[in-house]
């Protein structure tokens, strides 16, 4: 089976067997869905390690993984690659390419129904996802795309209407 390379391991974390994951590709949402760590260091995986549980740890993925307890025990894993079966990678790459078309162009209006600008794109950060907005001035702004921002998203007249928290626009 072939796989991508879409993260690496950094190090481990704390004493009790956590390691800390970097991955510009996935989401948080995404990788607390996998349930196998494939991991190696070339461009295949050598081994496959059961996830016990995710969180998320400044901008790094924290892994638990199942009969892994001690720091010693996940040295020995050392600074890896971290690896998707092509089929899973192209699944996750149709979902991200299908949301970014969704709302690339949509108009962005606070609760007062001022306009703030055009989306022009929505990426992926390990703790969520982030719409940039361009400002009529030209300037773009960072909303994080999650419900305390996003109030409504209407689909048939591309509008999304967000709550708009004091001190976000104060810096643009």
């Amino acid at each position: 089976m072939p796989f991508k390379i879409v993260g690496k391991i950094i190090k481990p974390y704390g004493l009790k067997g956590n390691l800390l994951v970097k991955s510009e590709y996935l989401t948080f949402d995404e990788f607390s869905s996998l349930k196998n760590l494939f991991i190696g260091d070339n461009d295949k995986p050598d081994n496959v390690f059961k996830i016990e549980s995710v969180s998320v740890h400044n901008s790094f993925f924290n892994v638990k993984l199942q009969d892994f307890n001690s720091i010693d025990e996940i040295k020995k894993i050392g600074k890896t690659n971290i690896f998707l079966s092509d089929e899973e990678f192209e699944k996750i790459s149709r979902k991200k390419d299908k949301k970014v078309e969704n709302f690339i162009g949509f108009e962005v209006f606070d609760n007062n129904r001022n306009r703030i600008g055009e989306v022009i794109s929505l990426d992926d950060y390990p703790a969520q996802q982030i719409l940039t907005v361009v400002k009529e001035d030209n300037k773009e702004i960072m909303i994080p795309f999650v419900k305390n921002f996003i109030n409504q998203i209407d689909g048939e007249k591309k509008i999304i209407t967000i709550n708009l928290l004091e001190g976000l626009l104060d810096d643009y």
